[in-house]
Parts: C-alpha cells; sequence; structure tokens
C-alpha cells in the first residue's frame, strides 16, 4: 500500500504527492472491506516522516496497519 495514494491534505509526509488522491477515511474503509483471502504479507511505504512535522502520515500509516490487521483475517 503506498501512502501517496492518499490524498496529501491527509498524508503530507510523502515524496510523492498524490493531489486528488483517496482521502484517509475511503482508505481505511478500503483495509476494513478488502475481500477476505489468506494474505502472504502486506507493506505500507512511502512514508517520510521528515515531510509532516504534524505526524499525520506516521498515525494514519498506524491506522491503516492496525485496520488491516484487525479486519483482514477474519473469516
Amino acid at each position: 500500500f503506498d501512502i501517496d495514494f492518499i490524498d496529501p491534505i491527509d498524508a503530507p509526509g510523502t515524496g510523492t504527492p498524490s493531489f486528488g488522491g483517496i482521502r484517509a477515511h475511503e482508505a481505511i474503509n478500503v483495509m476494513r472491506n478488502m475481500p477476505r483471502a489468506d494474505y502472504v504479507g502486506m507493506d505500507l511505504v512511502e512514508v517520510n516522516p521528515l515531510l509532516d512535522p504534524s505526524g499525520r502520515t506516521s498515525i494514519l500509516s498506524c491506522d491503516l496497519l492496525w485496520n488491516f490487521l484487525a479486519f483482514s483475517y477474519q473469516k
């Protein structure tokens, strides 16, 4: 999951921002509603805390990972 897919309004801490990307609440909804499958792995990339002194991107990244872990393995 590339964090730069999310609009920089919600995730400014990336080197390649995508203006007009999806909003944070939409990304969380995607994580909560991904098709149930046997995942082999997941990574979250393109987070650069140095570009976001507020820490919003890091917090959102943790929230996305938590939602993936909490909801992806329910059968």
